[in-house]
């Protein structure tokens, strides 16, 4: 067979196989599952005959962004120094788009920053203490560290403890 029409950019045919053409990302253009691919031909040996032939390819998608944190709970004195690392959340897109972090709730978001220490798209980042801590104020807080890429968020959890230390010695 020989191939006489295609309708894709994303798939062509090579010696009666079907391959990808460039990749197919459904998580940024769901539109492209199910993909209907029609293919034109005509019998290159004998006879002359043509036809159509017409395959459904669903795409499956794959979480493009994951992220895992060193620590689920963490206790840290209400002393620690400003920038005093909490715990790191390492991070990878299958993509390689940019990741934006950010920190909810708004109370976290007030006591710790994100500090990314590689690049954007494959790395790490480290929760970092943003102001001094006050146990009397704030005795815990559970952070969200949200990771998102174009098309997907990730979220990890930690839940810190600040530790009361004796402020009058």
């Amino acid at each position: 067979f020989q191939e006489k029409t295609g309708f894709s950019p994303f798939f062509k045919l090579v010696n009666g196989v079907i391959l990808v053409a460039s990749p197919v990302d459904v998580d940024r253009n769901p539109s492209l599952s199910p993909a209907v691919v029609t293919f034109g031909f005509a019998d290159i040996d004998g006879p002359q005959s043509t036809g159509t032939l017409s395959i459904t390819i669903n795409a499956v998608s794959v979480e493009p962004v994951t992220a895992s944190i060193a620590h689920s709970a963490r206790v840290i004195a209400e002393s620690e120094s400003i920038d005093y690392v909490v715990t790191t959340t390492n991070t990878t897109d299958f993509d390689n788009d940019t990741l934006v972090f950010t920190i909810s709730p708004s109370v976290a978001n007030d006591l710790f920053k994100i500090v990314e220490t590689t690049d954007a798209v494959n790395g790490v980042a480290e929760l970092r203490i943003k102001q001094q801590l006050d146990h009397e104020t704030t005795d815990s807080v559970s952070v969200t560290v949200s990771v998102t890429d174009p098309s997907t968020t990730v979220n990890v959890t930690i839940d810190v403890t600040i530790a009361n230390v004796n402020d009058n010695s």
